[in-house]
């Protein structure tokens, strides 16, 4: 999780590399994540809420097919 920061994606903020790659490894990722909800860095907190928004996202998804 200390890599959530690092590689930003200028053109699609808050994303980042390993924030792209916590997504694509669905709900297991949720409980590594959620931690970084209290971050100190406001960057962190923000891309930790990103991912989670991410996850959520993909199940009501699921959830309508």
């Amino acid at each position: 999780m200390r890599t959530i920061d690092d590689i930003p994606d200028l053109l699609h903020y808050p994303s980042t590399l390993s924030a792209q790659a916590l997504i694509a490894a669905g709900w297991p990722a949720a409980a590594k994540v959620a931690p970084l909800l209290s971050a100190d860095d406001p960057r962190t907190r923000e891309r930790a809420t990103f991912v989670l928004r991410s996850l959520t996202i993909q199940l009501r998804e699921f959830a309508y097919v």
